[in-house]
């Protein structure tokens, strides 16, 4: 309550309190009593009680049986992919991330990194979160496959070396329609074909697992395609340098 006192006007006022009685204004407000003195006058000012603010209940213990609230449940599907992620990483030995969004669904992508020649640097699997582990680590894992991809693209790479090689001596010949001629042609372009299909199906350096099978699978094809040509070409410029070398040693003799 705050106590106003004001000076007595020279007469009875309505709002007067007879002296020494009890402000009944200032109980029915939660105040201090005020007592009226002779010659003065009580105004009172109502003044609002403050309310504390109410405590919540404490909250229950839950039964071993109880349903798990949605976050309950969010929490341990993040915790079941972080530690699925650390066991693949582990077992795999690169850095993988489980898609918690669902657009690869059982999908596996590669991020990489050009290497020399046109090969690929694994740094990054990510795993679709329907994925099986076994699609994962099928046939040695990411890492496996990246070795295969690399082995094909070095194979041609050493097949188109070998046939230059033999071109640069002269001991072949490069005639049109000929086998060698045509394998030397695909074979000088062995880099834009690489540059092109990785654009093409591995663009941003990242890869399906399944698309960087079928890849490696063309480069095997074509591997498996220019080497007996290759082989052929330097077997035959071999018998002609025996057979060169043969004559010379002939007429040198006679």
């Amino acid at each position: 309550m705050i106590r106003v006192e004001e000076p007595d006007l020279g007469g009875p006022h309505r709002g007067e309190v007879p002296p020494g009685t009890p402000h009944r204004a200032a109980l029915a407000c939660g105040g201090s009593l005020g007592v009226s003195e002779p010659g003065r006058r009580i105004a009172t000012v109502p003044i609002t009680p403050s309310i504390a603010a109410p405590v919540p209940p404490a909250a229950e213990p839950r039964s071993p049986g109880a349903v798990p609230t949605a976050i309950e449940t969010r929490a341990r599907a993040c915790l079941a992919l972080r530690s699925r992620a650390l066991r693949l990483t582990q077992e795999l030995g690169v850095t993988t991330t489980i898609d918690p969004s669902g657009w690869l669904t059982t999908g596996i992508e590669l991020h990489y990194r050009r290497a020399r020649g046109g090969t690929i640097e694994a740094v990054l699997v990510r795993v679709g979160h329907d994925a099986p582990d076994a699609a994962v680590l099928a046939d040695g894992g990411v890492l496996a496959r990246c070795r295969q991809y690399n082995a094909a693209i070095d194979q041609l790479r050493q097949l188109g070396l070998q046939l230059a090689a033999i071109v640069r001596d002269g001991r072949v010949e490069l005639a049109a329609g000929r086998p060698v001629a045509s394998a030397h042609a695909k074979l000088a372009l062995l880099d834009e074909v690489i540059a092109y299909r990785q654009a093409a199906r591995m663009g941003l350096s990242v890869v399906r697992l399944d698309v960087l099978v079928e890849e490696i699978a063309w480069f095997q094809i074509l591997g498996a395609e220019l080497a007996p040509i290759v082989q052929a070409a330097e077997r035959s410029t071999s018998a002609a340098w025996d057979r060169d070398t043969e004559d010379v040693a002939l007429d040198g003799g006679g």
